[in-house]
């Protein structure tokens, strides 16, 4: 192979170490905060709605 091909070869490697050796980034470190609106007397489907929210909060809480 060619100098110059060597050369793209040695920056194309670089350029992806660059944009993908990164390490990874905590997205941050504020509380998850889940809002539930609920309007209107507890009907079945407004119960299921306020237990599906319950258990996506218990889901998604940090585990120390």
């Amino acid at each position: 192979m060619s100098r110059r091909t060597w050369i793209f070869i040695w920056m194309l490697c670089t350029l992806l170490f660059s944009v993908f050796g990164q390490p990874a980034q905590a997205q941050s470190s504020s509380p998850l905060i889940i809002v539930l609106k609920a309007e209107g007397p507890v009907m079945p489907p407004m119960k299921e709605y306020i237990a599906r929210g319950i258990r996506l909060a218990e889901k998604e809480k940090p585990r120390h």
